[in-house]
């Protein structure tokens, strides 16, 4: 079935549809998108707005939001790679319920990304003085997982460069606020004879640390800094009988050596070794909206920088993403930005109307195809 062209707008790398998700999945060609990065309606009644709710709040209604997370997440997985990598956003109170809806579709989850933020809103009611019905929300869950590989997870990479997370695209370069972590491959450069770097080696191109999958912004990673103060961590024992490492560890050929390269390097510095995004600003949430002088009224724009570091984690270069809830494009945008294709789909013609304008502009302005 050939999507209608009234009800969609292009440039040469992003395919904007407007309409309902459910029913424009069922467009989208077999295989091919290589991953799916979205922030789909959360079944809170977010703002009183009617798409995102599912009933009275009740546990008919959760039930609800997980059938149909389900359905739309079926749909999506037809359109997906072996192996495709997903990054869905959710809410606390409901998470568990989109998981469980998620992985009923066959999504196999491996991991939850905890996007956390110290500017959140104290929104819940208060029932006397000093007293209210919840805390402020500081963060939001993001879960990880990946369409099946129908074979081995080797096989997937090679054949469709799916399935692994971009570890060198998205390293993180220091600490906020007290000291610059270093890079932690010191093992690899003293285990393999010239090694000088590079995945092909084992290790990796350029320093810096490890992503997690706890994410700060800039707020909450120099509060963390602040409360911990300065730290310090040895190298890993060069011995391989130290005390830290018990004899079960190194059995067989590694049992008679002597010696070991440690596994890390000493460091200092603050605990904050994460990646730090805010939430999004009134100037993020205008960018690529004709300078600046448009007003973007989407409720739950997410930060560009944010969506731009989970394109580039989650996304081959060059891949093709695909967004069923496109809202105002700030994940598209990041697409483009980042050098992906990108598929979306929206709803509500107004969101559609902003998330048009931004993919347009940001062709444009970034000499985006």
């Amino acid at each position: 079935m050939q999507v209608p062209r009234e009800k969609a707008a292009n440039g040469a790398d992003w395919r904007l549809h407007v309409g309902d998700a459910a029913e424009v999945l069922e467009w989208l060609p077999a295989g091919s998108v290589d991953a799916v990065v979205t922030d789909p309606p959360y079944g809170i009644h977010f703002m009183q707005h009617e798409w995102d709710s599912f009933g009275a709040g009740d546990a008919r209604s959760a039930r609800a939001f997980e059938d149909w997370t389900r359905q739309w997440a079926e749909q999506a997985t037809v359109a997906t790679k072996p192996g495709a990598n997903w990054l869905v956003f959710g809410s606390p109170r409901t998470y568990h319920r989109m998981a469980c809806g998620v992985e009923d579709a066959g999504i196999r989850i491996f991991n939850c990304v905890m996007w956390i933020y110290g500017d959140g809103l104290l929104k819940a009611r208060e029932i006397a003085p000093g007293v209210r019905l919840d805390v402020k929300p500081a963060y939001e869950p993001i879960l990880t997982g990946r369409t099946p590989a129908n074979g081995s997870l080797s096989e997937a990479y090679s054949r469709h460069g799916t399935v692994g997370v971009n570890i060198e695209a998205c390293l993180i370069d220091g600490g906020a606020g007290s000291g610059h972590w270093p890079g932690d491959d010191g093992s690899d450069r003293r285990a393999k004879p010239g090694y000088d770097g590079g995945f092909e080696r084992g290790g990796r191109r350029r320093s810096g640390r490890v992503p997690s999958n706890v994410l700060l912004d800039e707020q909450s990673a120099a509060a963390l800094d602040r409360e911990t103060g300065l730290l310090r961590s040895g190298g890993a024992p060069r011995r391989r009988g130290a005390p830290i490492h018990s004899g079960r560890v190194y059995e067989g050929q590694f049992k008679g050596q002597k010696t070991c390269p440690p596994g890390l390097e000493p460091s200092r510095g603050g605990p904050s070794r994460f990646y730090y995004c805010a939430k999004a600003s009134r100037a993020d949430r205008s960018r690529s909206l004709g300078n600046g002088t448009v007003e973007n009224a989407h409720p739950c724009v997410k930060p560009l920088d944010l969506m731009r570091w989970l394109v580039r984690l989650a996304t081959p270069p060059g891949g093709t993403i695909l967004d069923p809830f496109t809202g105002s494009g700030s994940t598209g945008v990041a697409a483009l930005l980042e050098g992906r294709r990108f598929i979306g789909i929206e709803r509500e013609p107004r969101y559609a109307r902003t998330a048009r304008l931004r993919l347009g502009e940001s062709t444009k302005q970034h000499g985006c195809s």
